[in-house]
Parts: C-alpha cells; sequence; structure tokens
C-alpha cells in the first residue's frame, strides 16, 4: 500500500536510479502495490490506514482493532518523544511543516486519554506507548 500523493510528489519524479522509486517501480511491476487516495481505507478486517499527510502528501496512520483493543503505527507522524507537547518541532525532511503540525497535534488530541496502544517508528527504545494526558500537558507512559 502506498499513498498515491507520495507515487505522484516522490516517486514519480524521482531519478530512475533512486532506490524508492526502483523499490515501488519493482512492486507496481509484480502488482503487489496499492496506490490509495482516501480518508481511510481498509487494508483487512480491523486494519484500517488513516491520512495524515504532511510529512508526505500520502502519509498514512495504520490503526489496528481486534477484540476491543486498538494499537496506533504512527510512521513518520511523530518522530521525537518532545513533540509531544511541542508539535510545531519539525522533522528535517518534511514535505509541508505546517500541514505536519496541524496533523501531529489534530492524532496527538485523538490520542490523549484513550486506552490505545500507539507504536513510534523513531523514538530510541522501541515500545508501545500511551498518549496520557493531565494538567494540560500530554506526555507518553508505557502501554
Amino acid at each position: 500500500m502506498y499513498g498515491a500523493a507520495d507515487l505522484d510528489a516522490l516517486i514519480t519524479p524521482a531519478p530512475v536510479d533512486d532506490p524508492a522509486r526502483i523499490v515501488t517501480e519493482g512492486a507496481r511491476a509484480a502488482g503487489v502495490l496499492r496506490s490509495v487516495d482516501a480518508p481511510a481505507v481498509e487494508i483487512a478486517p480491523g486494519l484500517v490506514a488513516h491520512h495524515t499527510p504532511g510529512h508526505t502528501p500520502g502519509h498514512y496512520v495504520v490503526r489496528i482493532a481486534v477484540g476491543g483493543q486498538k494499537a496506533y503505527l504512527l510512521g513518520d507522524a511523530v518522530h521525537h518523544p518532545l513533540q509531544i507537547n511541542d508539535t510545531g518541532i519539525s522533522f528535517l525532511f518534511g514535505r509541508d511543516a505546517a500541514q505536519a503540525l496541524r496533523t501531529r497535534e489534530e492524532l496527538l488530541v485523538r490520542l490523549a486519554g484513550h486506552d490505545v496502544a500507539v507504536a513510534t517508528a523513531h523514538f530510541p527504545n522501541p515500545r508501545f506507548r500511551r498518549v496520557h494526558r493531565a494538567h494540560g500537558e500530554r506526555s507518553w507512559i508505557d502501554a
């Protein structure tokens, strides 16, 4: 699965020897690449991708829901633990910092105080966490 906006903005214009373009075109040629362009896309029962633009125009996070429990895989929506309260901290290679900030804030507000496990791709010591909210501040707590 790949965000259609990323294919158009990042992969197609990349040089032919770019590793991301080579892999993407190989997957497309093999018939295993599914391009998506919707606010939410069900990948399989209990597995839904949600469009979260900013880092890239076609970025998605993934929600897993099984047996009443939920987890989110945040991908590149959140890059650093400090972004929990300062969502204005941007990533060096983000395509649209202002959109990424809005997306990150909306996502963290939605997750705060709910019994939802969250996995981040770029934090040290990878593990599931929860977004906790107390006294007007958010924090990461172990799930």
